[in-house]
Parts: structure tokens; C-alpha cells; sequence
């Protein structure tokens, strides 16, 4: 707040009148708002001040840092004759050091600059550079999905290595996969409903479903690319499934679906399935 002796009087009898014994100022909306104006343009005047002596310390040490004289080369001088007396001493005041408070200054105004600098720089970029729209992502679609009521019965994760299922435990040969190409691995997944799982992969990477009930074998390979987004399923018929393995609440029409999708896990669902299932 600049010097001015009447202000300094009211504000501090503003003041006494709020902080002393006999305070009334509570009373006086007016002296209040008053007050509290004063208080603050007191709070802007010394925070102006301080930036201000701060500035001009930091300039004018800035300026005497830049003026002291440089070191010495380290190349030392030759040896002088003895018989003549040394000219080229160092004098003892050139070689003292900056104070350590001065440099810090100095390196402290040096490094806000540059930081500064790259901020406003990255700043400008990323205002300038346009923005790339997201990538949709592709979402798997089911054999059951045009069925609101189908529901999933189980979700099996799929070991990624299956060479832990190379040992198929007697469980005698793997069924036939409609693919013209060998097969580079066959996986049995266990029996689900009355019908044997198996999973195996082409050696052109399609993966391969199927469902097995002694001479009865529904499989399906994925064709049309190694491994698509919807990936491979089977459907096995509610007339397929004897009553003692079909699921509770299997209704006439429904089926279960034995889908492998790509990137989770093999599902078994059971629904009513569209007319293109799969």
C-alpha cells in the first residue's frame, strides 16, 4: 500500500476496533468492509515490494557473477629467470570464488528460463498438432448374441502353451477338423454337457472347435483368417443332447454354443441362435 499517512491512521484505528479489548467493529458492516479492503491492498503492496527487491537482487547478482574475471589457464606459465622477480602472480582477489549464495542465484535464474523456454515450446506443439480420432476397437461377436435371453453357462480359460495338453491322457485320438492343412496342436478340453471339447490349431494358426459324443462330431475351424475377432464356435441342438446333459431350463429350439473368441476365454452358452449362426 503506498505511504500515505491518512490511510495508515484509519487503518489503524480500524484495526484497534476489531482486535482490541473493547472491539466493536462487528456491529459496523461498513468498518468491516473497510478493513478488510485495506487489509488486502497492505497483503498486494508487500508482496509487490518483496517481488520487486527479490528481482533486483537476483539482476545485480546475475551482473557481478558475470563480471568477475576468469581462472587462470591451466596451462602453467614457464619458469621465470631466478634473478628476475615474478610479474605474473595471481593476485589474490581474482582468485576468490563467487559467493556460494550468488551462484545458486544465478544457476536458479538460468534454469527458470530454459524451463520456461521448453514449456512455452512443448505448449506451442501440442496447440498445433491435430488430434488423431481413437481406433475403434473390434468387439467379438457371438453365435448367441441375437438371443437377448441367452445366457453364459461357463467361461474355461485357455492356456495360451498348450503343450501341457499334449499328453491327452487316453483319451484316444483327436476327432477330424474340417481343414485341408495338418494340424499344429490338438488340446481336449474336457466333457461339458455330454459332449467332448477339443480345441487345436491348423498349422496356419486357424483355431478349431469341436464337439464330440461317440460317433457324433460337430467341429468347425476358423478359415477366413488365423484367428478373426469372433473367432470359431460349434452349436450342438437341444434334439442333439440327451435329457440327463442338457442344461436346466433348456427349451425345444435352443442350442449350446461352444465358442472359442479371440483374446478370451472359451465360452459355453446356451440360447436360441439366429438364423446365420456363427
Amino acid at each position: 500500500m503506498p505511504a500515505d499517512d491518512g490511510i495508515e491512521d484509519e487503518l489503524a484505528l480500524l484495526r484497534r476496533r476489531a482486535y482490541a479489548p473493547d472491539a466493536d467493529i462487528t456491529v459496523d458492516d461498513a468498518a468491516l468492509a473497510r478493513l478488510a479492503h485495506l487489509e488486502e491492498a497492505v497483503r498486494v503492496d508487500r508482496r509487490a515490494r518483496i517481488a520487486a527487491e527479490t528481482a533486483a537482487e537476483t539482476a545485480a547478482e546475475a551482473v557481478a557473477a558475470d563480471a568477475i574475471p576468469p581462472r587462470a589457464a591451466e596451462v602453467p606459465p614457464a619458469e621465470p629467470d631466478a634473478a628476475e622477480p615474478r610479474t605474473d602472480a595471481i593476485a589474490p582477489e581474482t582468485m576468490r570464488a563467487a559467493p556460494r549464495r550468488r551462484a545458486w542465484h544465478t544457476a536458479a535464474v538460468i534454469t527458470v528460463a530454459v524451463v520456461a523456454c521448453a514449456l512455452a515450446a512443448t505448449v506451442g506443439v501440442a496447440r498445433d498438432r491435430p488430434v488423431a480420432a481413437p481406433t475403434p476397437s473390434l468387439v467379438a461377436v457371438g453365435p448367441l448374441d441375437s438371443d437377448p435371453s441367452a445366457r453364459t453357462l461357463l467361461e474355461l480359460p485357455v492356456d495360451g502353451a498348450p503343450v501341457a495338453y499334449f499328453d491327452q491322457g487316453g483319451r484316444g485320438d483327436p476327432p477330424g477338423f474340417p481343414i485341408p492343412e495338418g494340424l499344429a496342436w490338438t488340446m481336449w478340453f474336457g466333457e461339458y454337457y455330454g459332449r467332448e471339447l477339443w480345441l487345436a490349431r491348423a498349422q496356419g494358426g486357424a483355431p478349431c472347435v469341436a464337439a464330440v459324443h461317440e460317433d457324433d462330431v460337430v467341429s468347425r475351424c476358423a478359415v477366413v483368417e488365423p484367428f478373426g475377432p469372433d473367432g470359431v464356435n460349434v452349436l450342438v441342438a437341444y434334439a442333439d443332447i440327451a435329457p440327463d446333459d442338457r442344461p436346466e431350463g433348456m427349451q425345444p429350439g435352443q442350442s449350446i454354443a461352444y465358442w472359442w473368441p479371440s483374446g478370451g476365454p472359451l465360452r459355453i452358452e446356451m440360447g436360441t441362435p439366429g438364423p446365420d449362426p456363427g
